[in-house]
């Protein structure tokens, strides 16, 4: 909520009360999962698996893996390189 899009007021208030309305959402999704997460780190992880069909609370409380296996994907190699 850096910068309002809109420019009358009546849609400025509309805006404004809708970034409230997400914000409380959010600290409800922390407050119900007992999550140790920042708000941030909710809503990165929201935004990036929001196409994911999965559900909220295994999207959010599954631990990241960070390991130094390779990445193992269906991509054919045209080149060894």
């Amino acid at each position: 909520m850096d910068h309002l899009r809109c420019k009358t007021p009546e849609r400025v208030r509309n805006e404004i009360w809708t970034h409230l309305l997400g914000y409380n959402l959010l600290r409800v999704v922390k407050k119900e999962l007992k999550l140790d997460r920042s708000l941030y780190e909710i809503l990165q992880v929201l935004s990036v698996s929001l196409f994911e069909k999965a559900p909220v609370f295994e999207v959010l409380t599954s631990p990241n893996h960070t390991t130094n296996e390779p990445i193992r994907s269906n991509q054919l190699t045209l080149f060894d390189l």
